[in-house]
């Protein structure tokens, strides 16, 4: 049996194949996946509110919490996790393409995710101070893991830095 050697590199300590194994693919893959990789790592607010949802409806279950102290599903319904959660992947997709583009392009895909969850906020209601401080960190550390300098992006156009989203979000 061959000698058992491990692939793992300092920009890539989880894997097992080498880096230009996992990320071949043409020009712009090897950073697309790097992008996804990073942004994998990234927990999107709706999985947590997901969770948070499941963790109580377990616990009814269990006869551990009282149906009426159960108050997250009020906050965040099934249907308003998954219409966020799309929003969020669509985004995180969007930056995963990115590979060097230029300031409008980064722009560009932060616009899109603050209209679409403008219009998922608009119908449902639900994004208050505290999605609104989650959602707004996970679309910085997504552009963060794709290697954007987000506060260097935000100066360049002469904002304040909690001004991210600001230009779109009604949120």
């Amino acid at each position: 049996m061959g000698e058992l050697r491990s692939t793992r590199t300092p920009s890539n300590p989880c894997s097992d194949a080498p880096d230009d194994e996992l990320m071949s693919g043409g020009p712009g893959k090897r950073s697309e996946a790097k992008s996804l990789y990073a942004s994998a790592m990234i927990e999107r607010p709706s999985q947590r509110w997901r969770s948070v949802v499941e963790a109580e409806e377990a616990a009814v279950a269990a006869g551990t919490l009282r149906r009426e102290e159960a108050a997250a599903a009020q906050f965040w319904p099934t249907h308003f996790v998954a219409a966020v959660d799309a929003a969020l992947a669509s985004y995180e997709r969007d930056v995963a393409r990115l590979d060097a583009a230029p300031d409008e392009a980064v722009w560009l895909a932060v616009e899109r995710v603050a209209l679409a969850l403008n219009a998922i906020d608009d119908e449902e209601g639900l994004i208050e101070s505290g999605e609104r401080d989650e959602l707004y960190r996970f679309i910085e550390d997504v552009l963060t893991g794709a290697g954007v300098d987000v506060a260097a992006l935000i100066a360049r156009r002469g904002l304040d830095d909690a001004e991210l989203t600001s230009p779109w979000r009604r949120w």
